[in-house]
């Protein structure tokens, strides 16, 4: 340190000396009150030492020519302290620091002085109350996940302490949640809003209040669609969190409007609700052609059918809604997916009728080929973790019937026609098989007797093929899912212009297996393909035929895929 400097600032030194200058162990007194003990070198405060300004701030690490750098502590005189890397007196690098007055503190990377870098801010009402991610000057910026006293979480991008880029928000105290973009704050742009229900009746909300579309200052506006937990869905425009312009509103019923809203109320009077025929269907196109001016009488005739089993109805959708492979938190977790569907078809044996999978799902998809809501039904039709309400269940059971029972007579001495086609299907083949119908107890039903102990049997070995199964797609799922795709391909009766109506043939199965050496081609191993024939006709009649192998036999993928919709 220069003498002429040093009588300046310096007014007394109490310790080693080299050449006249500070050299090794020493105590160092400023006119301004500050002190300095530890070591010196060549004049400099150099090494390990302790600074104590005037006001009471200490200051214990390494000096590098006369400046605070290296590893060191600050301990302030309101009880806030850091321990960590500092450059030139300021906290840089890595470091921790801790607010007593405000229970704060910061685990992380500094620079300058400021949170820089990546690093954890624990706030005053604990743990809970935390932020852990990206800074910038002092500020949160950048990638980052903040976790409030409340138990609200937001995960997503931060700009100057605002939430700003893409993000998810959870706010548990209220059950609602958020993802998309933000703008100083608040929903800005294309974002999906979930508000959660806590019904426990999956038949009337069967999923929660979701809005997917366009936000404007935390509020819906310009183009969304708002799936309503009842099933019900409005598609349209959208101003202050109204509807408002052209939309197109679907009850959970399948009654229809399509014009103006203004201020939340449809322009033009909609059609009102029927004690007499509650649900409405597309019918027209399976009736002959001399029965069109009947269209209101089946409809009515319809319901009736419903009405008479409605218990059991709804008792068998709640029961098969809980197989479903959807996580719990998923918007749609207690509706029907087509999967489960499909099971509901197995256990009342439809698959016996000579009618496919993929036969089925056609009958229900092509009311909707020039839909202009629910098209992509006609697209896909075969997708498996396709939603259904409670009103698509019923639809797709009355298009079913008419698949299966076209042209027979004498179905029913009341109804005629389409009705009378579910009528009996209803009464002969649905209520009397499916799980929660009677073919196995509903979710309400005693657990006791006969058939419970039959459907607890048969459920065993069930849970046991299920997780036997989850474990195998949760290996293999990739692989196969991909080999699907390779070998599916559209069919002599896939519906015109849908881009998903794929599948492949137990040829295509066979012939996969035996490049595989999974079934023994010479037919001398225990696989042969006449026991692979005879374990698929076991459930399925229409693949052998007295001795006649059907290999162009539709087979579907019976695996959750994933789309977006």
């Amino acid at each position: 340190m220069a003498v002429e400097l040093s009588s300046i600032i310096v007014d007394t030194y109490e310790g080693d000396t080299e050449d006249e200058k500070f050299h090794g162990a020493g105590l160092l007194l400023f006119k301004s009150g500050n002190a300095y003990t530890g070591m010196f070198a060549n004049g400099f405060m150099e090494g390990s030492g302790v600074y104590k300004w005037a006001d009471g701030v200490t200051y214990i690490g390494e000096f590098k020519k006369n400046r605070m750098t290296g590893s060191g502590e600050y301990q302030w005189t309101n009880g806030c302290s850091y321990q960590g890397n500092v450059r030139n007196g300021f906290r840089h690098g890595r470091g921790f620091c801790e607010s007593t007055p405000m229970g704060s503190t910061y685990d992380g990377e500094w620079s300058d002085g400021k949170q820089c870098g990546k690093g954890t801010m624990t706030y005053r009402e604990g743990a809970h109350h935390r932020y852990e991610g990206s800074w910038l000057d002092g500020k949160k910026h950048g990638q980052g996940v903040m976790c409030y006293a409340s138990g609200n979480e937001y995960s997503g991008d931060w700009k100057e302490n605002v939430k700003e880029g893409w993000g998810r928000m959870f706010w548990r105290d209220r059950h609602e949640e958020y993802e998309g973009e933000w703008k100083e704050g608040q929903p800005n742009g294309r974002g999906v809003y979930i508000w959660r229900t806590a019904s426990t009746v999956r038949h009337r909300h069967p999923m929660h209040n979701r809005y997917d579309g366009t936000w404007l200052d935390g509020k819906r506006s310009g183009f969304g669609v708002f799936e309503y937990a009842t099933g019900a869905r409005y598609e349209g425009e959208w101003v202050n969190n109204i509807k408002h312009g052209p939309g197109i509103y679907v009850t959970e019923h399948g009654r229809r409007y399509n014009g103006l809203f203004q201020n939340d109320r449809m322009v033009v009077e909609f059609e009102k609700y029927r004690n007499d025929a509650p649900f409405v269907f597309a019918v027209s196109d399976m009736l002959p052609k001399d029965f069109d001016q009947i269209v209101e009488e089946q409809l009515i005739n319809i319901n009736h059918a419903i009405m008479r089993y409605t218990s059991e109805l709804r008792n068998i959708y709640e029961t098969y809604s809980k197989y479903n492979h959807l996580p719990a938190q998923h918007p749609s977790h207690s509706m029907m997916t087509r999967l489960e569907l499909w099971k509901l078809i197995k256990d009342c044996q439809l698959q016996k009728r000579n009618i496919t999978l993929a036969q089925m799902d056609r009958a229900y998809a092509v009311t909707f080929q020039a839909d202009d809501v629910f098209k992509c039904k006609y697209d896909y039709p075969h997708l498996a973790t396709e939603r259904f309400i409670l009103y698509d269940f019923l639809e797709a059971l009355v298009r079913i019937s008419h698949l299966l029972n076209k042209g027979r007579e004498n179905l029913s001495i009341y109804e005629k026609s389409v009705a009378a086609e579910f009528s009996h299907l209803l009464k002969h083949d649905i209520v009397p098989k499916a799980r929660g119908g009677g073919g196995g107890p509903s979710a309400t039903a005693a657990q006791s007797g006969p058939l419970y102990t039959k459907w607890r049997s048969e459920s065993t070995i069930e849970s046991v093929e299920a997780e036997l199964k989850d474990e195998m797609e949760h290996e293999y799922f990739g692989a196969l899912n991909s080999m699907y795709g390779d070998l599916c391909c559209p069919g002599l009766r896939s519906l015109a212009g849908s881009v998903g109506d794929q599948t492949m043939t137990l040829r295509d199965v066979i012939q996969k297996l035996m490049e595989y050496e999974v079934i023994d081609a010479e037919e001398k191993g225990p696989l042969t393909v006449k026991t692979l024939i005879n374990i698929f006709s076991a459930d399925l009649p229409a693949v052998q035929v007295d001795e006649d192998y059907n290999l162009d036999y539709e087979v579907v993928q019976n695996t959750p895929q994933t789309r977006e919709l």
